[in-house]
Parts: C-alpha cells; sequence; structure tokens
C-alpha cells in the first residue's frame, strides 16, 4: 500500500512524509480503508502475514526490534540498510494491520 521511490543508482527507498497534520492523514486512511471491501482488507492482512511469516524466517527473529537488535557492524553496508528496510516494512505492516483491523471491527 505504501509506495516505494527510487533513487538515480536504482535503489528504492520507503516514502517518506513531511511534517503533516498526523491525525487527518490517519482520518483519512481509515475513511480509504473503510471503502474498500471486507474481502480485499481481509487479503491484505493475509497478505501481510505471509510477508511478515518470511521475514521471521529469513532472518530467525520475532519481529522488527528484534530484526534491528541483531544488526552488527561486521554486517555489509547492504545488509544492514536492508535489515532496516524490512524493519520498517515490518513496523508499517503493524500500523496498517491495526488501522484494517479497526475498520474491519467497525
Amino acid at each position: 500500500m505504501l509506495e516505494d521511490i527510487e533513487d538515480v543508482d536504482g535503489e528504492t527507498e520507503p516514502l517518506s512524509l513531511p511534517d503533516y497534520d498526523e491525525e487527518k492523514l490517519r482520518e483519512e486512511k481509515r475513511e480509504e480503508l473503510a471503502d474498500q471491501p471486507d474481502k480485499e482488507l481481509r487479503a491484505e492482512l493475509a497478505r501481510m502475514d505471509e510477508e511478515e511469516r518470511e521475514w521471521c524466517d529469513e532472518y530467525d527473529v520475532d519481529g522488527p526490534r528484534e530484526l534491528e537488535e541483531g544488526i552488527i557492524s561486521e554486517m555489509d553496508a547492504s545488509e544492514r540498510r536492508e535489515r532496516r528496510r524490512v524493519a520498517y516494512y515490518w513496523r508499517q505492516n503493524q500500523h496498517m494491520r491495526g488501522m484494517i483491523e479497526g475498520v474491519l471491527d467497525g
């Protein structure tokens, strides 16, 4: 759901937004989610579940915090960057999961 931007060297980085009214942005996202069919929202939750299971298996961790705590200086820069990127997306999934579950429960 979150778009990426591509750097000059072809690397993609998470889109970061300037400092906006966070409550207004959350409300707009909740309204956008409420307009989607429950079936699509449940499919998105299932996609997130699968993605997070893959991260757990690939990195042998239980969550984004543990993934970040496992970053050590002996890792090459690309591995450290990848782990931080995955932790960011994992947290994004957790945030979106809460919003989607709120819409489905509401």
